[in-house]
């Protein structure tokens, strides 16, 4: 008897909670795989192309807050406007973690490789936001601007400190010194550092 009343109560829970329960497991199964463009969609539609039309844009997508915080500061006095989708993990305190950005990711994007490269460029070509955006500008690690050269815009690089991250063995190494070589050959590009090292 007593286990018949503990199923009829569960019975009575569930049937109550039923259609709850199902619209939960509908998003979950059907919904959630595809939030992400769902919200970048949305994004798109809500971004305000006015303010960036006759404005130099760029873009940055960094490991480090402090470098173009500095480059804001700077350079929006001036008119210049910023897509900024930080990838680092103190993002927060400068509110401009990569939210809205698309194949790339903290996980994927120290070391990408030239497969990424073409994802990357193969999702953004014909991105609304990308149509906008005259130039990248890469600091830490200066590695990230190898996603960017197939956009053939121009291309600021400035090593804030060791150029070399996340390239730390001979070849990969190697390949970037000859990725920045052939970047530094294009007169709209430009490559600096902050210090002799670098």
């Amino acid at each position: 008897m007593r286990t018949y009343r503990r199923l009829r109560r569960h019975y009575r829970w569930f049937s109550r909670w039923y259609s709850s329960i199902l619209l939960i497991l509908i998003f979950f199964i059907f919904i959630r795989p595809y939030l992400d463009i769902i919200s970048y969609e949305l994004y798109i539609q809500t971004l305000d192309v006015q303010s960036y039309a006759n404005s130099i844009t760029i873009w940055n997508s960094d490991f480090h807050i402090s470098p173009i915080r500095d480059l804001k500061t700077i350079l929006i006095p001036l008119g210049v406007k910023f897509f900024d989708k930080s990838l680092s993990n103190s993002c927060s305190r400068t509110k401009t973690c990569a939210s809205h950005l698309r194949i790339l990711n903290r996980e994927n994007a120290e070391n990408p490789s030239k497969e990424f490269a073409m994802q990357f460029y193969e999702f953004y070509k014909d991105q609304l936001e990308m149509h906008l955006v005259d130039a990248f500008v890469c600091f830490h690690p200066v590695g990230m601007c190898e996603l960017y050269v197939p956009f053939n815009r121009t291309i600021i690089i400035i090593a804030s400190t060791r150029y070399e991250l996340w390239r730390f063995d001979p070849p990969s190494w190697t390949e970037l010194n000859e990725n920045l070589k052939q970047i530094a050959q294009y007169p709209k590009n430009i490559i600096a550092a902050n210090n002799l090292y670098d």
